[in-house]
Protein backbone atom coordinates (compact mmCIF):
# COMPACT_ATOMS: atom_id res chain seq x y z
CA UNK A 1 0.00 0.00 0.00
CA UNK A 2 2.78 2.36 0.93
CA UNK A 3 4.77 2.19 -2.79
CA UNK A 4 1.31 2.88 -4.19
CA UNK A 5 0.13 5.97 -2.35
CA UNK A 6 4.29 7.18 -3.12
CA UNK A 7 3.78 6.42 -6.74
CA UNK A 8 0.15 8.30 -6.52
CA UNK A 9 1.58 11.41 -4.47
CA UNK A 10 4.45 11.44 -7.00
CA UNK A 11 2.32 11.80 -10.09
CA UNK A 12 0.24 14.31 -8.11
CA UNK A 13 3.50 16.23 -7.78
CA UNK A 14 4.54 16.23 -11.18
CA UNK A 15 0.88 17.18 -12.48
CA UNK A 16 1.02 20.40 -9.93
CA UNK A 17 4.74 21.18 -11.51
CA UNK A 18 3.43 20.94 -15.01
CA UNK A 19 0.20 23.00 -14.47
CA UNK A 20 2.68 25.64 -12.22
CA UNK A 21 5.50 25.77 -15.30
CA UNK A 22 2.36 26.08 -18.06
CA UNK A 23 1.16 29.18 -16.13
CA UNK A 24 4.60 30.86 -15.04
CA UNK A 25 4.51 34.23 -14.41
CA UNK A 26 6.81 37.26 -16.38
CA UNK A 27 8.27 40.00 -14.43
CA UNK A 28 9.03 43.15 -15.92
CA UNK A 29 11.33 45.86 -14.66
CA UNK A 30 10.75 49.04 -15.28
CA UNK A 31 13.73 51.21 -14.99
CA UNK A 32 12.56 54.62 -15.63
CA UNK A 33 9.15 55.77 -15.56
CA UNK A 34 7.70 59.09 -15.71
CA UNK A 35 5.28 59.74 -12.56
CA UNK A 36 2.76 62.61 -13.06
CA UNK A 37 0.41 64.08 -10.71
CA UNK A 38 -3.21 64.63 -11.07
CA UNK A 39 -3.89 67.67 -9.30
CA UNK A 40 -7.38 68.42 -7.53
CA UNK A 41 -6.48 72.13 -8.89
CA UNK A 42 -5.08 73.78 -11.69
CA UNK A 43 -2.41 75.35 -10.57
CA UNK A 44 -0.08 72.38 -9.07
CA UNK A 45 -1.29 69.95 -6.46
CA UNK A 46 -1.43 72.41 -2.93
CA UNK A 47 -4.89 71.00 -2.74
CA UNK A 48 -3.86 67.45 -3.38
CA UNK A 49 -3.84 64.54 -5.56
CA UNK A 50 -6.83 63.17 -7.70
CA UNK A 51 -4.91 60.41 -9.43
CA UNK A 52 -1.39 59.55 -10.64
CA UNK A 53 0.08 58.28 -13.93
CA UNK A 54 3.46 55.95 -14.23
CA UNK A 55 4.63 55.21 -17.69
CA UNK A 56 7.70 53.83 -18.88
CA UNK A 57 9.58 50.95 -20.55
CA UNK A 58 9.80 47.60 -19.38
CA UNK A 59 11.50 44.69 -20.22
CA UNK A 60 10.54 41.34 -18.85
CA UNK A 61 13.23 39.46 -16.78
CA UNK A 62 12.53 35.80 -17.48
CA UNK A 63 10.51 35.50 -21.00
CA UNK A 64 10.63 32.88 -23.31
CA UNK A 65 11.25 33.53 -26.94
CA UNK A 66 7.67 33.32 -27.46
CA UNK A 67 6.67 35.44 -24.63
CA UNK A 68 6.12 39.46 -25.37
CA UNK A 69 9.27 40.93 -23.71
CA UNK A 70 9.81 44.49 -24.26
CA UNK A 71 6.43 46.83 -24.32
CA UNK A 72 5.36 50.87 -22.92
CA UNK A 73 3.48 50.04 -20.11
CA UNK A 74 1.27 52.66 -18.51
CA UNK A 75 -0.47 52.28 -15.01
CA UNK A 76 -3.03 54.83 -14.55
CA UNK A 77 -4.10 55.52 -10.83
CA UNK A 78 -7.26 57.17 -8.96
CA UNK A 79 -6.67 58.46 -5.55
CA UNK A 80 -9.28 57.01 -2.82
CA UNK A 81 -7.30 57.87 0.09
CA UNK A 82 -4.44 59.98 1.30
CA UNK A 83 -2.62 60.95 4.15
CA UNK A 84 -3.39 63.11 6.35
CA UNK A 85 -1.80 65.92 6.12
CA UNK A 86 -0.11 65.45 3.60
CA UNK A 87 -2.60 65.23 0.62
CA UNK A 88 0.12 63.94 -2.13
CA UNK A 89 0.35 61.23 -0.49
CA UNK A 90 -1.25 58.36 -1.95
CA UNK A 91 -2.70 55.45 0.62
CA UNK A 92 -4.95 53.59 -1.32
CA UNK A 93 -6.84 54.01 -4.66
CA UNK A 94 -7.68 52.15 -8.08
CA UNK A 95 -6.50 51.75 -11.64
CA UNK A 96 -5.71 50.50 -15.12
CA UNK A 97 -2.51 49.52 -16.90
CA UNK A 98 -2.37 49.50 -20.30
CA UNK A 99 0.96 47.91 -21.71
CA UNK A 100 1.37 48.24 -25.81
CA UNK A 101 3.85 45.32 -26.53
CA UNK A 102 7.15 45.59 -29.27
CA UNK A 103 4.68 43.28 -31.72
CA UNK A 104 2.10 46.39 -31.45
CA UNK A 105 -0.63 43.75 -29.03
CA UNK A 106 -2.08 45.06 -25.85
CA UNK A 107 -2.73 43.82 -22.80
CA UNK A 108 -5.18 45.59 -20.54
CA UNK A 109 -5.92 44.94 -16.81
CA UNK A 110 -7.29 46.75 -13.83
CA UNK A 111 -6.26 46.84 -10.08
CA UNK A 112 -6.42 47.88 -6.26
CA UNK A 113 -3.31 49.43 -4.78
CA UNK A 114 -2.51 51.04 -1.15
CA UNK A 115 0.92 52.44 0.12
CA UNK A 116 3.20 49.97 1.72
CA UNK A 117 5.53 53.51 3.20
CA UNK A 118 5.32 56.67 2.40
CA UNK A 119 7.94 55.46 -1.19
CA UNK A 120 6.34 52.31 -2.01
CA UNK A 121 2.83 51.45 -3.92
CA UNK A 122 1.86 47.62 -4.36
CA UNK A 123 -0.97 46.79 -6.61
CA UNK A 124 -2.73 43.57 -7.16
CA UNK A 125 -5.36 42.62 -9.65
CA UNK A 126 -6.09 40.93 -13.01
CA UNK A 127 -6.03 41.08 -17.26
CA UNK A 128 -9.07 42.55 -18.01
CA UNK A 129 -8.64 42.18 -21.71
CA UNK A 130 -5.92 43.20 -25.12
CA UNK A 131 -5.50 41.55 -27.84
CA UNK A 132 -1.99 39.75 -26.56
CA UNK A 133 -2.76 35.63 -25.81
CA UNK A 134 0.29 34.95 -23.72
CA UNK A 135 -1.99 36.91 -20.46
CA UNK A 136 -5.68 35.76 -21.23
CA UNK A 137 -8.30 38.05 -18.81
CA UNK A 138 -8.18 36.96 -15.92
CA UNK A 139 -4.81 36.52 -15.35
CA UNK A 140 -3.02 37.76 -12.56
CA UNK A 141 -1.33 40.99 -12.51
CA UNK A 142 0.79 43.06 -9.32
CA UNK A 143 3.22 46.00 -9.43
CA UNK A 144 5.38 47.61 -7.03
CA UNK A 145 6.00 51.11 -7.63
CA UNK A 146 8.82 53.70 -6.12
CA UNK A 147 6.08 57.22 -5.48
CA UNK A 148 8.46 59.70 -6.52
CA UNK A 149 10.48 61.97 -3.80
CA UNK A 150 8.39 64.71 -4.31
CA UNK A 151 4.64 63.20 -4.86
CA UNK A 152 3.19 66.72 -5.75
CA UNK A 153 5.30 67.08 -8.19
CA UNK A 154 6.20 64.30 -9.78
CA UNK A 155 9.39 63.34 -11.47
CA UNK A 156 11.43 59.87 -12.38
CA UNK A 157 11.05 56.85 -10.54
CA UNK A 158 11.39 53.03 -10.99
CA UNK A 159 8.82 49.93 -10.43
CA UNK A 160 7.88 46.65 -11.63
CA UNK A 161 4.79 44.62 -13.18
CA UNK A 162 4.44 41.08 -12.99
CA UNK A 163 1.85 39.15 -15.38
CA UNK A 164 1.22 36.03 -15.39
CA UNK A 165 0.06 33.49 -12.35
Amino acid sequence: MKPRVAALFSLLLIAAVAVWALSDAIDYQLLSVAATPICSQDLGCPGGVTGYTFAGAGSGTNCSPTDPCDGAFTLSLVVTKVSPGDPCHMKAGNGNLNVTWSDSSTTIGTFAFKARDSKTLSMTGQVTGGTNTRFLTGSGLSALVAAPVDPCIGGQTVGTVTLGK
